[in-house]
């Protein structure tokens, strides 16, 4: 159920970033941020797997993970398809951008996770389809 639910958050972040106004960030800059999310969202579940796999435990945190493998994505696109290839523009935003992506998901699914693995917590999710609107609401009992 978390992991459906954290899933189900980082679509409703990509949806968002598609509906950005084309003044307040261009359609390429768009796609760098949301290649950051899904490459982040996907790392924060994938790669602590495969450490636990190997090393029987994991060293580092998933979220570190989503924004060391957005930046690894970015930079490996940016360098080795833009500049040694030659087949487009090698500008250091789209880098930045695709970062981006990969701290948004990073530390939005850390929340999430952080919050549905308290024991002494409610977390409360409200989907409203009619207007596109996603309630989280968070109980902590002292």
């Amino acid at each position: 159920m978390k992991k459906l639910v954290c899933l189900f958050s980082l679509l409703f972040l990509s949806n968002r970033t598609a509906l950005c106004s084309e003044n307040l960030m261009p359609p390429d800059k768009k796609l760098h941020l949301e290649a950051g999310i899904i490459i982040g969202g996907g790392s924060y579940f994938i790669c602590p797997e495969f450490e636990k796999l190997l090393f029987d435990r994991t060293f580092i945190h998933p979220s570190l993970w989503s924004i060391g493998m957005a930046s690894l994505a970015g930079a490996g696109k940016e360098i080795v398809h833009d500049d040694m290839m030659e087949r487009g523009d090698c500008n250091a935003k789209d880098f930045y951008y695709t970062v981006a992506g990969g701290v948004i998901s990073g530390i939005t699914l850390g929340i999430i996770d952080e919050l549905f693995s308290r024991d002494e917590s409610s977390v409360y999710l409200e989907v409203n389809p009619l207007n596109s609107s996603v309630f989280l609401s968070y109980l902590y009992r002292y």
